[in-house]
């Protein structure tokens, strides 16, 4: 092999994955989103077990919790949960006569405080009007139990990592680092508090009362959710609202689960409280086989191992660390 083919080889080679990492990264977002908006949203359904003319509809919800993935570097790194997908389903579960309950499969760590309220209210909702069960996987912590309070009834893995209740914010400084690398940042600003959130300054006593004060308020809405959620007294949960983890065991001995169990228990209480005797159990989604193959894709992207880190947006999360 000449000299010069084998270089053009080792060139296409390398445009080819340079190509994948971009798609990966970031061509993957407008990809599934154009072909999302070219047809409306429908239910795929698949039978997972069961017989008979009524059916369960069974949800994964899985990864961290966004108000929108498109936007945010997380998306590239995980899976994320977004009230707008959830709303979607749920509003196309709700029109759909077949569907006599639903189960909700949560494994998130959490997230946006603002997307896992949306999220809670969109499963309130649809827990007025049909069952819906929470089966809590290896994770369900922080926004990830904020929104499973919002069930009708709760079941956990014995090992299932639950709790976490809390509101974090951090602030990454990054002065030190600006300085080794030789680095300045000039910042000007219409408000002294404009750049409240800033990495290349320390906060004023000042501006910590003001974060705490935003912390405490969405500390009360998290302790509130899971008190309506529950039917338990805001003493109560204040006593387990620590940012404590507990594994499924405990959650149940302390009131935050109502049931150790598997699918298929979960299975029978949706019939239970559905009031039939006999259903299949239909695995749910919304997208089509495209939008899940460049999910697939954008999951095996080497460099989302680094972006949560690097960019996490500045705010206050329900995110178990």
């Amino acid at each position: 092999m000449s000299k010069f083919l084998k270089i053009g080889c080792l060139t296409i080679i390398v445009l080819f994955f340079i190509g994948l990492a971009f798609i990966a990264g970031m061509g993957v977002g407008a990809i599934a989103s154009t072909v999302g908006e070219s047809e409306k949203a429908t239910l795929h359904k698949k039978l997972l077990e069961g017989a008979g003319d009524n059916q369960v509809a069974f949800l994964s919800l899985d990864g961290v919790i966004l108000t929108s993935p498109s936007t945010n570097p997380l998306s590239v790194a995980e899976g994320t949960i977004t009230p707008q997908e959830v709303g979607q389903t749920l509003s196309l579960i709700l029109e759909d006569e077949s569907i006599k309950a639903v189960i909700l499969s949560i494994n998130s760590p959490g997230g946006s405080a603002v997307a896992s309220d949306e999220i809670y209210q969109h499963i309130k909702n649809t827990a007025a009007k049909k069952p819906v069960i929470m089966l809590l996987g290896d994770t369900a912590a922080s926004g990830g139990y904020f929104i499973a309070s919002a069930g009708n009834y709760i079941f956990a893995n014995p090992a299932t990592l639950t709790g976490s209740i809390g509101v974090i914010a951090e602030i990454t400084d990054v002065q030190e680092l600006f300085k080794k690398i030789g680095l300045k940042q000039e910042t000007y600003k219409s408000g002294e508090f404009k750049d409240l959130f800033s990495g290349t300054r320390l906060r004023t006593p000042q501006e910590q009362a003001m974060i705490q004060e935003l912390l405490d308020t969405t500390y009360g809405l998290f302790v509130r959710r899971v008190a309506e959620g529950r039917k338990m007294e805001i003493d109560k949960v204040l006593q387990l609202a620590d940012g404590k983890i507990y594994s499924g065991v405990k959650a149940k001995e302390l009131g935050l689960i109502d049931e150790l169990g598997y699918r298929h228990d979960a299975f029978e209480k949706a019939k239970q409280l559905a009031g039939i005797k006999e259903a299949e159990l239909i695995g749910i989604s919304t997208k089509s086989f495209i939008e899940s193959l460049f999910g697939q894709i954008r999951g095996i992207n080497p460099l989302s191992v680094y972006l949560p880190q690097v960019f996490s947006a500045p705010g206050v999360k329900y995110l178990y660390k």
